[in-house]
């Protein structure tokens, strides 16, 4: 297909796609939040005008990364694309 040209099939004849969204389901979200929340605490600075650089596509991804930082994570974010 053009619109997904990496795509590969398993022997059942599942996409690469729906196996990752299968995996997606068994993690442990909360602890992966957590994880999140350590690092944005670990990593930022109280001194800097920017708490976090957020490549930016315009995409979906990028757009609900964006979003959720600044208003969930209340942090103020560079965001850069090229």
């Amino acid at each position: 297909m053009s619109t997904r040209p990496r795509i590969t099939f398993d022997q059942e004849g599942r996409c690469n796609a729906c196996q990752w969204s299968d995996e997606k389901k068994t993690f442990n979200w909360k602890e992966r939040e957590e994880e999140l929340k350590k690092n944005l605490k670990k990593y930022t600075n109280a001194s800097d005008n920017y708490k976090v650089i957020v490549p930016v596509s315009g995409g979906k991804d990028s757009c609900f990364v964006s979003y959720n930082l600044k208003h969930k994570y209340k942090l103020n974010p560079l965001f850069v694309t090229v």
